[in-house]
């Protein structure tokens, strides 16, 4: 059952990504200084968000941030 319920949920990820890409949305890649401007200044919300829901929560939803650095 866990099974059929990903490829369905991954199905309607790619549908509701080729919609996007059709739509003539273009994808772009940001620069290491870009993302690290932003980590910056977004810092406080990170935190705030971690205050409210507790570090598990916050740890589990966040693991695979950097993954793709």
């Amino acid at each position: 059952m866990r099974d059929y319920s990903r490829e369905q949920c991954d199905k309607r990820v790619s549908d509701c990504l080729s919609i996007i890409k059709e739509s003539g949305t273009k994808e772009i890649d940001l620069s290491q200084e870009v993302l690290n401007k932003m980590r910056n200044r977004s810092s406080s919300v990170y935190a705030d968000i971690r205050q409210q829901v507790g570090d598990t929560l916050f740890d589990a939803y966040t693991k695979n941030m950097n993954k793709g650095e």
